[in-house]
């Protein structure tokens, strides 16, 4: 092969290498998550103890395959973090998460899709209680999602925060 076939042939082959890259592949049931994944979510979160609005980083990242997303989480101001797994659980038939936080909390819940809003509704292991929690994710638009929380940790179940937070592709 001469030169510029070579390099025409090598150029040819990185084109494809890159387009079959950026194809982020999901397992069927991990669909719904689709547009979390592969994307850094930041925002900003209000302490509720300090009052003090404090960067909330939060990142699904496709793995194994795209039979799993990994999750981390992060708010570095007020020291808190969280790293977990939503998955398809062959034995419920149900999208699951599994999330570990920084304060010997444990996060498990189930994933569904409703008019177009995430829902992650599960329970919070303390380490002397446990109480029930509904999280959505609602996107404004491809680049722009709202985070809401609600609880029942105090009886009746109450909102909490409403985090607004903005996607940067791949950092």
């Amino acid at each position: 092969m001469k030169n510029k076939e070579r390099w025409m042939f090598l150029g040819f082959l990185l084109f494809i290498c890159i387009c079959f890259a950026s194809e982020i592949k999901l397992a069927e049931p991990l669909e719904v998550l689709r547009p979390l994944v592969n994307k850094q979510w930041v925002g900003g979160f209000v302490d509720p103890v300090s009052r003090k609005t404090c960067e909330n980083i939060q990142r699904f990242e496709a793995i194994w395959g795209g039979t799993v997303i990994k999750y981390t989480y992060s708010i570095s101001d007020i020291n808190t973090f969280a790293e977990g797994y939503f998955y398809w659980n062959r034995e419920t038939k149900q999208l699951e998460a599994f999330i570990l936080h920084s304060s010997s909390v444990v996060q498990r819940g189930v994933v569904t899709l409703e008019e177009g809003v995430i829902t992650l509704k599960g329970s919070m292991i303390f380490p002397d209680r446990t109480f029930e929690f509904r999280n959505t994710f609602e996107f404004k638009d491809e680049n722009t999602m709202i985070d809401r929380w609600f609880q029942n940790a105090f009886g009746s179940w109450r909102a909490g925060h409403v985090v607004t937070l903005a996607a940067r592709n791949g950092e």
